[in-house]
């Protein structure tokens, strides 16, 4: 799982409390739904993002563009966690409870290529509700691509602008053709009852990833939950 988290309208402002606030939304999630959980303490976070400059360096060579905070504050804005099996309704009422939490996603597959990317997540089980014979078959969807940047890039975002480069999410959905068509509701953009991600531009994941998975470069992802609207 991971964490998108809200931009800041002061910088540093919330970068030491993210990980605070979602440990104690965790906690009082699992004690609501009587379900203990490890010590929040004890969860675990990984940096998603990687700043790199103009050169494709991993350092801050030009301090004009970041300064070292504001590469850390970066790096951290979108974090990967891992909770153990049958969490998902404890992260929910978490990720709502968040004012510094924009949506918390669950990764259901990894690859190096749409149609393998495809085919890796088609049977997984979150998604076989919404299929044509599912029990949920008539709910709404959308597939959005999400590109953050690779380390050719210094153009890195994250944010309520962000948007998908049109032209490729486009393509990737063609090419992941077999899995979509699958779905047995109306495709919806502007609030779809089922929100489906292709992730690109992500540090590989833990350290309990096989070295194919660390190569993978490719992530589908469905939404979670959101936390509750705030004005940024």
């Amino acid at each position: 799982m991971f964490n998108v988290y809200r931009g800041e309208g002061v910088k540093g402002y919330s970068e030491q409390l993210r990980t605070l606030e979602f440990n104690n939304a965790i906690s009082l999630a699992s004690q609501q739904i009587l379900s203990p959980l490890p010590n929040p303490k004890e969860i675990q976070f990984q940096n998603a993002l990687h700043y790199v400059d103009d050169n494709g360096n991993m350092e801050i060579v030009d301090h004009s563009r970041k300064s070292p905070k504001e590469k850390k504050e970066f790096d951290s804005a979108v974090q990967y966690f891992q909770l153990p099996k049958g969490s998902l309704e404890i992260v929910q009422k978490a990720t709502e409870r968040c004012s510094l939490v924009r949506d918390t996603y669950q990764i259901l597959g990894k690859a190096n290529s749409y149609k393998k990317l495809a085919a890796n997540v088609q049977d997984h089980s979150i998604l076989q509700p919404y299929y044509t014979h599912g029990l949920n078959s008539n709910a709404t969807w959308c597939v959005r691509l999400r590109d953050y940047g690779n380390e050719t890039s210094s153009s890195l975002r994250y944010g309520k602008n962000m948007k998908s480069p049109l032209v490729r999410e486009r393509q990737a959905i063609l090419e992941m053709k077999e899995m979509v068509l699958q779905f047995g509701g109306k495709v919806d953009l502007k609030d779809p009852e089922i929100q489906l991600y292709i992730l690109e531009g992500l540090l590989s994941q833990y350290e309990g990833e096989d070295e194919k998975e660390k190569e993978c470069n490719k992530i589908f992802a469905i939404r979670l939950a959101e936390g509750p609207k705030v004005r940024e």
